[in-house]
C-alpha cells in the first residue's frame, strides 16, 4: 500500500496521467528515432556518401546490440525511487545529440560511434523499460486502461515520424534534416524528462488518483483478497513462464523493428512514389492508435493470454499479405490491416508480464527479458536486408517475420501465470 506523504500542491487532475503522457511520448521517439529515421535516411545517405545498405542499417544493429547488453545493468534501477529522475533527462540528451551530430557525419566511425553508441546508451535510458514501471506503480486497479494509453506512444511513432522526416529531408539537405531532428527530440523530452516521477507517494498521493477514505473503501470491498503479490527476480526466473514470454518477446523484436525499418525501401522499390508512402504509413500509424483501445478493450473482456496469441496469429497473416502491396489502394488495405494488428504486441506483452510477476521487481525482471529480444530486434534489419540483397527481393524476408509471428504466438500460448513460491509474504511499500 502506498504512504502518501503531504503535498503542497493540489492539481486539477490526477499527476498519474502526466506520467501516462511522458512514458507515451518516449514511446514514440523509440520507434520514431530508429526504426524510421534509418528508412527515411538510407537513400539519401546512400547518394551522398555511397554507402551500402547494410552498413547504414549496421548502426541500427549496433545501437540495439549495446542497448540489449546494458538492459540488465540498468533494469533494476528502473524498480528504484529515484534512480529514473536523473537517468531519464540523461537518455533524452544523449538520444538527441546522436541525432544532431549526425550533421557533421561523413565517415563511417564516426556515423557508428553517434548513432549506434551515443544513440544506443540514450536509448537504454529512455526507453519503457524505464517509464513502464512507474506508470504500474501510479495505477494499480486501472492498469489494463492505462497501459493501452501509454502504448499509444509508439504507435504515434510512424503516424509522425515517416511524414516529418521525409518532410525535412525533401525540404533541406539529410545534414540538416538529421540536425533538426535532434533539435525537437531534445526540446519535447528534456521538459518531460524533467517532470518525471517513479511515486505517487512522492507527491501526497496514491494509486489510481484515490484519496484515502476512497483506498479504505475499497480495501474493505476487497475483503480477504490478498494483495498483489510481487516475485523477485529470482524467483521469476525459476518460472517457465518467464522463459515463455520471453521467447515470445524475442521473436516479436525479430519481427517488428526490422520489418518496420525496410517498409519504406520495400515500397520504394514497389515503384510507390514517396508521398503515397508517407500517406499510407500515416494511415497506418492513425490505426495503430485506435488498436491500442481495441486491444485495451478484449484484453479487459477475454483471457489476456489468449488474446495475445490472437494477436500474433493475424499479424503473421498481414505480413504475408505486405507480400502483395505493389499499388496505392493495396497499401492502404495492408496499413489498416497491420495498424489494427501489429500495435497490440508491446501492450499485451506488457499487460502479461505484471499480471503474471507483480510490479515491485517488474523493472529487473523485464531488464533481464530484453537483452536477447534486443540481440534479435539488432540483427533483423541487417538480415532482411542480406536476403532482399540475395534473392533480389522481399519475398523470404517477409517469410521470416510471418514465421516469426506463428511461433511468437505459439510460446504466448505456452506461457501461464507462475504459481506463487511458498515463502513468507512481503508488504508492497513502493
Amino acid at each position: 500500500m502506498e504512504t502518501p506523504q503531504p503535498s503542497k500542491r493540489k492539481l486539477p487532475f490526477f499527476y498519474g496521467w502526466v506520467i501516462v503522457f511522458i512514458a507515451a511520448v518516449f514511446g514514440s521517439f523509440m520507434v520514431g528515432g530508429a526504426q524510421f529515421a534509418t528508412g527515411a535516411f538510407k537513400e539519401s545517405m546512400q547518394n551522398s556518401l555511397g554507402w551500402s545498405s547494410s552498413l547504414i542499417f549496421g548502426a541500427l544493429t549496433m545501437r540495439w546490440v549495446i542497448s540489449g547488453a546494458l538492459q540488465p545493468f540498468f533494469g533494476p534501477l528502473a524498480d528504484k525511487e529515484r534512480a529514473p529522475r536523473l537517468l531519464l533527462p540523461l537518455g533524452a540528451v544523449l538520444m538527441a545529440v546522436s541525432f544532431i551530430a549526425m550533421k557533421w557525419v561523413d565517415s563511417v566511425w564516426a556515423y557508428y560511434f553517434w548513432y549506434g553508441f551515443v544513440g544506443a546508451v540514450g536509448m537504454t535510458l529512455a526507453n519503457n523499460a524505464f517509464t513502464d514501471p512507474a506508470v504500474f506503480h501510479w495505477f494499480i486497479r486501472k492498469r489494463p486502461k492505462v497501459v493501452m494509453w501509454s502504448n499509444v506512444g509508439p504507435a504515434t511513432g510512424p503516424l509522425l515520424f515517416p511524414v516529418a522526416l521525409l518532410w525535412l529531408i525533401n525540404t533541406f539537405t539529410w545534414q540538416e534534416a538529421w540536425l533538426w531532428f535532434g533539435v525537437g527530440t531534445l526540446l519535447i523530452l528534456m521538459p518531460l524528462a524533467l517532470m518525471f516521477r517513479t511515486r505517487p507517494s512522492h507527491m501526497g498521493l496514491l494509486p489510481d488518483g484515490d484519496t484515502p477514505e476512497e483506498a479504505a473503501a475499497i480495501a474493505k470491498a476487497a475483503g480477504n483478497r490478498p494483495p498483489e503479490f510481487s516475485f523477485t527476480l529470482g524467483e521469476a526466473l525459476r518460472t517457465p513462464g518467464f522463459w515463455f514470454l520471453t521467447l515470445a518477446l524475442t521473436l516479436g523484436m525479430y519481427a517488428v523493428p526490422g520489418y518496420q525499418a525496410h517498409w519504406i525501401p520495400y515500397l520504394q522499390d514497389q515503384g510507390i512514389g514517396a508521398g503515397v508512402i508517407a500517406t499510407g504509413l500515416f494511415t497506418y500509424g492513425i490505426f495503430t492508435v485506435v488498436a491500442r483501445f481495441w486491444w485495451g478493450f478484449l484484453s479487459s473482456r477475454f483471457p489476456l493470454r489468449w488474446t495475445a496469441m490472437t494477436q500474433g496469429f493475424i499479424t503473421s497473416l498481414t505480413v504475408a499479405l505486405f507480400l502483395f502491396v505493389d499499388s496505392t489502394p493495396m497499401l492502404f488495405v495492408w496499413a489498416v490491416l497491420t495498424g489494427l494488428n501489429l500495435a497490440g504486441f508491446f501492450q499485451l506483452q506488457a499487460l502479461l508480464s505484471v499480471n503474471y510477476f507483480g510490479r515491485s521487481h517488474i523493472g529487473a525482471i523485464r531488464g533481464l527479458m530484453w537483452p536477447l529480444a534486443t540481440v534479435t530486434s539488432a540483427f533483423s534489419p541487417m538480415i532482411l536486408g542480406a536476403l532482399r540483397d540475395a534473392f533480389g527481393s522481399y519475398q523470404w524476408s517477409w517469410v521470416t517475420v510471418a514465421l516469426a509471428w506463428v511461433f511468437c504466438a505459439l510460446a504466448i500460448a505456452s506461457s501461464k501465470s507462475p504459481t506463487r513460491p511458498a515463502r513468507m509474504e512481503q508488504s508492497e511499500v513502493h
